[in-house]
């Protein structure tokens, strides 16, 4: 994982601790796209990524304190916490979509980011429910 003066090494966990993962993100994190999905799985798990390269991804701790939810195509990875049940990644291989493979970290997992930066961060929203993914749906306040 190559740290520069235009990247910055992030943490973040499950709810409970038990799984620990570090990523590298841009500084300014301000100006990272972050995506949210209408899919099925995105939709009822209120998932809320931002795209890392896979070598710029690693578990630190809980491997073994993961489950692997496949659904659908059976083709993404969703791991979640065995005890809190949090999804803190997906291992995203699906053809078709852009820059695939890529994890896609939860963003409500990474530490450090306060509610105000949250709140400003830059959200597009894909169209997964009907495997558009290159366009916004039409109805997404809600996602």
């Amino acid at each position: 994982m190559d740290i520069n003066e235009n990247t910055k090494e992030f943490f973040g966990s499950c709810h409970c601790g038990n799984v620990r993962f570090q990523c590298k993100l841009e500084t300014e994190l301000l100006k990272t796209e972050t995506l949210r999905c209408n899919c099925s799985y995105c939709l009822k798990t209120r998932f809320w990524e931002i795209v890392v390269c896979p070598k710029d991804f690693k578990v630190l701790k809980g491997e073994n304190d993961q489950e692997n939810y496949k659904y659908g195509s059976k083709i993404n990875d969703n791991y979640f916490c065995k005890a809190c049940g949090v999804n803190t990644y997906t291992l995203v291989k699906m053809e078709g979509v852009p820059n695939a493979p890529f994890y896609a970290v939860n963003v409500n997992t990474i530490e450090g980011i306060t509610h105000e930066q949250l709140s400003k961060l830059k959200v597009t929203f894909l169209d997964g429910a009907t495997d558009n993914w290159q366009n916004e749906p039409i109805y997404h306040n809600h996602i």
